[in-house]
């Protein structure tokens, strides 16, 4: 599975949930979704299991998009390093 080309936003539509609703069940912020379905922030280790269980999701694809988003960001570092 290509877990980049998941997008949480189209996971939490799939759901029928706005963000307001994602982020009173999961104890966040609204802005904290928006940031999250921006690719600005990661969902935190500790809400996955709660995430994957709203979104009636495997927590793996969570795991892997955040896996996936870190390892973009080591190698933006590394590029402006070297660049």
């Amino acid at each position: 599975m290509n877990v980049s080309q998941i997008k949480f936003k189209e996971l939490r539509l799939q759901a029928g949930l706005t963000q307001a609703e994602l982020a009173t069940r999961l104890g966040v912020r609204t802005q904290f979704i928006s940031n999250i379905e921006r690719d600005i922030a990661s969902i935190p280790i500790k809400l996955i299991n709660r995430c994957a269980k709203i979104l009636k999701r495997d927590p793996e694809i969570f795991i892997q998009w955040n896996l996936e988003r870190h390892e973009m960001l080591v190698r933006k570092k590394l590029n402006k390093k070297n660049g």
